[in-house]
């Protein structure tokens, strides 16, 4: 299920234990423009969702990754079990990306030692595996 901008705000508020009010004011803002931000309308754009965070505390990086899409291990067991979605996917764990290609429903995998190596490797790009194997495209 996916969240809204305006839902996650809520959330890091709730966990930084800090209120609309004083975000508002760490950014110079009136509370009520925030607090219709935050409950009134749709959603907020990607720029202000990252500045409202950032006033929080919270770093936010957005990167455009051609539809590559970051998920937990369970979600990649299943990619890799079902062969669904089709797509290219990532996990991160104990150190080590593993890429999933399954592009074609194939769910093919391989682990890399940096994130740039993986994000390589689904682009079908020549990339050098954990264990120091160079795939070609």
């Amino acid at each position: 299920m996916k969240e809204k901008a305006s839902e996650i705000v809520l959330k890091c508020l709730e966990e930084k234990k800090m209120s609309q009010r004083q975000l508002a004011t760490r950014m110079g803002e009136d509370v009520r423009g925030l607090n219709q931000q935050l409950h009134r309308q749709s959603d907020m754009k990607v720029k202000r969702f990252a500045d409202v965070l950032e006033h929080a505390g919270y770093r936010l990086e957005v990167v455009e990754n051609g539809g590559i899409q970051r998920v937990c291990q369970e979600f990649a067991n299943q990619i890799i079990e079902t062969r669904q979605p089709i797509g290219y996917f990532y996990t991160f764990a104990a150190g080590i990306y593993t890429g999933i290609d399954n592009g074609t429903g194939d769910a093919w995998t391989e682990d890399f030692n940096s994130c740039e190596e993986c994000m390589k490797w689904l682009k079908h790009e020549p990339a050098t595996d954990a264990s120091g194997n160079l795939h070609e495209v």
